[in-house]
Formats: C-alpha cells, sequence, structure tokens
C-alpha cells in the first residue's frame, strides 16, 4: 500500500471526483481549461508494481510494459474526466468543445510517467502546456521560446499554450516580460497561461497591452501558420524567431545578451517581392524586398529586439 491514488482505483471516490469536476465545469462553462495534476511525483506511481490490484489489472491487459499500462491507465483518466466534463458543460448551455489542457502536458513526453500527451492530442488534450518558473534573465526569455518552438514543432498546428510567469519565480522588468511574451507567440504559442495574479504590476500590465495589441494583426500568421524555420536566419550573433503563412511572416530578431553591434542580420527566403514593417511602431524597415533569398540589416535602434511582419506587396489587409 502506498500513499498516493492507486493507478487502478475506478470505486466511489474516483466516480465522485469525475462527476465533481465536471459539476465545477458546468458551473463556469469555459472556453478554455487548464488543470493541474499532482497525484504523483515525476517517478509517477511507483507503488503500483506492489498494488495487488494493479497487479491483477496488467495482467488482465496484456501490456507488453508496466509503462505501456500505465500510459493506458493515464489516458482512461483523463478520458473519464474530459468526456464527463463536455456532457455536463453541453447539458448546462455551454459550449462542450472548449478548449483544454494539462499544466506541463508536452508532446514526446508522458507527465508523470502516466500521462501521454500525443495518446491523448487532439482529442481529449487541445493544446500542449510547457510551464517554465523563472525570473526572465536574457538565458530565460530565449528559454521560453525554444521550448515553446520544441512543442510547435511537434504540432500540426500552433497548437501551444505555455505557461508564463507574471513575477512569481522573481522581480523583472515589464521589457523582459514583454520579450518574454514574445518569444512565446512568435515561436507557435496560440495563448499564454499565467499562474496568478496576485503579483502583476503596471509594467506587466503595459507590456502585456503592448504585445497584444502588436500581434493582433497577424494573429492568423501565429495561429494558422508554420514555424518560419529555414525561411528566416541569422548571421552571427542574435537570434530569431519566426512564423510563416501565405507569403507572410512574423519575426523576432533579438539580442538580448548586447553581443551585436546594434544591428541583426537576417537572410529571408521571400516567396513574394515584400516590405518590413515593424510591428511595435507601425514603421516600414528598409526598402522594397524582392523574391527569393534576401539579406537584410536589422537596426536595434538601442533595444534588445524588433518583432518585424514580412508583408508582401500583393497582400490587401
Amino acid at each position: 500500500m502506498g500513499k498516493s491514488l492507486c493507478i487502478s482505483y475506478r470505486g466511489r471516490y474516483y466516480k465522485e471526483e469525475i462527476q465533481r469536476f465536471a459539476d465545477i465545469m458546468a458551473a463556469t462553462r469555459p472556453d478554455f481549461s487548464s488543470q493541474d495534476i499532482e497525484l504523483w511525483s515525476w517517478a509517477g506511481p511507483t507503488d503500483s508494481a506492489k498494488c495487488t490490484r494493479c497487479q491483477a489489472d496488467f495482467a488482465a491487459s496484456g501490456a507488453g510494459s508496466w509503462a505501456t499500462w500505465q500510459q493506458a491507465k493515464g489516458t482512461q483518466m483523463i478520458q473519464d474526466l474530459i468526456t464527463a466534463a463536455r456532457k455536463s458543460v453541453k447539458e448546462a448551455g455551454g459550449n462542450p468543445d472548449f478548449v483544454t489542457g494539462e499544466y506541463d502536458f508536452r508532446p514526446g513526453v508522458a507527465y508523470q510517467q502516466t500521462f501521454n500527451f500525443d495518446a491523448l492530442y487532439p482529442t481529449l488534450q487541445n493544446v500542449s502546456q510547457v510551464s517554465y518558473y523563472s525570473s526572465l534573465l536574457p538565458a530565460d526569455i530565449e528559454y521560453c521560446g525554444d521550448e515553446t518552438r520544441k512543442d510547435r514543432s511537434k504540432l500540426p498546428h500552433s497548437d501551444v499554450m505555455p505557461w508564463n510567469t507574471p513575477g512569481d519565480a522573481g522581480v523583472f522588468p515589464g521589457e523582459a516580460f514583454e520579450w518574454a511574451l514574445l518569444e512565446h507567440y512568435c515561436n507557435g504559442a496560440r495563448g499564454i497561461w499565467f499562474w496568478s495574479s496576485r503579483v502583476w504590476d503596471s509594467e506587466d500590465l503595459i507590456a502585456y497591452n503592448k504585445v497584444i495589441r502588436a500581434i493582433a494583426p497577424v494573429e492568423e500568421v501565429i495561429v494558422d501558420g508554420q514555424l518560419a524555420g529555414a525561411d528566416a536566419s541569422v548571421e552571427g550573433p542574435g537570434r530569431v524567431s519566426g512564423m510563416k503563412l501565405d507569403g507572410r511572416m512574423v519575426l523576432l530578431a533579438a539580442d538580448y545578451y548586447h553581443r551585436t553591434d546594434g544591428t541583426i542580420r537576417l537572410t529571408l527566403n521571400l516567396s513574394k517581392p515584400s516590405t518590413l514593417r515593424d510591428l511595435l511602431t507601425g514603421q516600414t524597415v528598409g526598402g522594397s524586398l524582392s523574391a527569393g533569398q534576401q539579406k537584410v540589416t536589422i537596426p536595434l535602434n538601442g533595444m534588445r529586439g524588433r518583432l518585424l511582419e514580412v508583408l508582401p506587396a500583393s497582400h490587401n489587409p
């Protein structure tokens, strides 16, 4: 016997918990939801191999390994949870197709050695939710973008909603928060979760407002597009992140460590003649660009990055 929930238990208290969750969801009728499952440590339900009920269930399942059996039980738990919630939400007059995900469930990873995101996506889990506590130093800001990009690269759509700190892990300027948010969006996040409201300050709110206003005109590129990949690369110090759709691109060219000479040099593969526009200022950057491979130099103007839109000349907003 262990102190944690038995993974094969499906008795009265299991059913009551499923119904309790369904009732809460019916009361809130969400558009988006996120749950945080903390039943076991990262090692998972390690008591299973010693549990007689689990041993019997494993033997009856025909699973080839404890890991396979364990993940099948995890999938069953999520299926029971979400199926009941969707039914209750529909009966309450809400949208049963609300977007849902679990904290730190990610493609290619079995959370707590139990919940296999790839087996749950896209029906029972609609979005991955990579999580990262940090004080948003330069390495942290880059890490935010890299982890979102890693998840987006494994999914057919921009079904990533990461968790970002508004200050839980340390105090930082709003400017750092701004770049972290843009790293998420420019690497394929369709939205962002935040841990709490108790640490927001005016700088955070201003930065958040600034970011949402900047990306609003290119929302479809982020949500419906693909990672820019080889169509946008950086030469020398600095980094570039981006999304692309039908000849348009959203690019974040950044130098968080101040290692450049004040400019970032990009190589872009353009399918159509285009112009570059700064989404934070609305200003055009440089002259017209022809289709094909183009090398462009982006002045940072004393900032740590520039948020750019590659806008085809033929595009009608």
